[in-house]
């Protein structure tokens, strides 16, 4: 018995040759009524559509009976359905986000992916897609989507779908499938304290925000003093300062004069003021400002107030000797018999 099997549209088209065709022995001298004869080899179709078997009884090289019709047999081979994996990149506010799908099985398949992106606001994929790109062709079974850039933070919905091709089905994945959370973004400070000094020098810092994504809100200053080493409890000084609405993000604390000697540390904490960019703050003794006691030199202490000469800070009574001090004194005695002698009558002088 010879079997033929041909692709779809080539049965009894002059010229065509069956795709596959085998001899199967029947046995005998005679075909026994209603005999069944089975193929032994097998054929895995290389495509899909409508196949067509016929038959033929041989005896030697000539045909006893058949062959049987085109049409008589049809089996329809149909496509496969190959997998679809998805990978999506992470993404942050302000930066690029990607989606890579991957088809797997089916009949090695060919094509084009495309890829859909829903909004944070529309967790059903129900209204337009924030982004579209049709067409990424598959290379090695995969497809990467062109980069997206968002603008609003949040959970996004990637949907991927192959289109199919002669062999196989399309098929695409789910819009719970695939969710992205698009985080906010992390600005950083920079802080430039002023210098520390004696006892009465005002302090400041200043914080200049930078990176993040179009970051609005303030930044608040805090000053620890001398007893708050981990920057614990009330801290001695505190301001807050809103952020400028445009140009550099530079600003500057109020002053701040502090009574007590010690190491003072600031602590500077960005408030967000939107949704994409995360608050961040310094870590406790990135910046100090040192304190020391007031400065001055001491008197003599003797017990009666010194009187300091201007422009040397010299003790005049300090440099007198005990003979000097008993001639002031004497002398003082000596004006005072004279204004004494002034109240009773015309001056007369001293003998």
């Amino acid at each position: 018995m010879q079997f033929m099997l041909w692709a779809p549209g080539d049965c009894g088209v002059a010229g065509r040759t069956p795709v596959f065709s085998e001899s199967d022995p029947v046995g005998g001298s005679a075909l026994p009524h209603n005999a069944t004869v089975i193929t032994q080899g097998f054929y895995a179709p290389a495509m899909a559509g409508m196949y067509q078997w016929t038959a033929e009884l041989l005896h030697g090289s000539a045909v006893d009976a058949g062959p049987t019709a085109c049409g008589d047999e049809p089996v329809n081979v149909i496509k496969a359905t190959p997998a679809l994996s998805s990978q999506p990149s992470a993404a942050t506010v302000g930066g690029p986000m990607t989606d890579q799908a991957r088809v797997t099985g089916g009949a090695n398949p060919n094509g084009t992916v495309s890829f859909r992106l829903f909004a944070a606001s529309d967790p059903q994929c129900a209204a337009a897609p924030v982004q579209a790109f049709g067409g990424v062709a598959l290379s090695s079974g995969a497809a990467t989507s062109p980069a997206f850039t968002p603008s609003i933070a949040g959970t996004y919905h990637w949907v991927a779908a192959y289109g199919g091709d002669a062999n196989n089905n399309a098929v695409s994945s789910a819009c719970a499938d695939e969710p992205v959370t698009v985080a906010a973004a992390t600005p950083s400070i920079a802080t430039t304290p002023s210098a520390g000094g004696p006892v009465g020098t005002p302090v400041s810092d200043r914080a200049l925000i930078t990176g993040g994504f179009h970051p609005t809100g303030s930044v608040t200053f805090r000053l620890y003093g001398p007893d708050s080493s981990g920057c614990n409890g009330t801290p001695a000084h505190t301001s807050t300062v809103p952020l400028p609405a445009s140009g550099p993000l530079m600003v500057t604390s109020d002053t701040f004069t502090p009574v007590r000697p010690g190491t003072y540390s600031w602590v500077v904490t960005f408030s967000s003021g939107d949704a994409n960019n995360s608050s961040v703050s310094t870590s406790c003794g990135a910046e100090r400002a040192v304190i020391t006691a007031a400065g001055g030199v001491q008197g003599i202490s003797s017990g009666v107030q010194g009187i300091s000469t201007p422009g040397t800070g010299s003790n005049l009574l300090g440099a007198l000797v005990v003979g000097g001090l008993l001639a002031v004194a004497g002398g003082l005695l000596v004006l005072l018999g004279v204004a004494m002698r002034r109240t009773t009558g015309a001056v007369q002088p001293s003998r």
